[in-house]
């Protein structure tokens, strides 16, 4: 939890190919305000609460083909301002609550 939140100048995230990466955590990348896109890698089956709150400038989140992505938090995108679109794999039980 709280991975990389508050890292205002972080603009780019790479996963290795291959990644063993199973969840982001609660508030992970909460206002990493310079995060500007992310691709979830396929092993990732959780997605925390308020993992990217108050990134503001997110605005392209993309799930790796054969998403094994179960469930995300509550709120996990909340004031992600610039996320205009999200398409949600289709195996995820609990989609995220998000508030305006």
């Amino acid at each position: 939890a709280y991975a990389f939140s508050n890292a205002s100048s972080l603009a780019t995230v790479t996963f290795a190919a291959g990644s063993k990466l199973t969840s982001i955590g609660n508030y992970a990348f909460a206002a990493a305000s310079g995060l500007t896109a992310i691709t979830i890698p396929a092993g990732v089956t959780s997605i925390g609460a308020y993992a990217f709150s108050n990134a503001s400038s997110l605005a392209t989140v993309t799930f790796a083909a054969g998403s094994k992505l179960t469930s995300i938090g509550a709120n996990a995108f909340y004031y992600a301002s610039a996320l205009t679109a999200i398409t949600i794999p289709a195996a995820t039980a609990s989609p995220c609550n998000h508030e305006p």
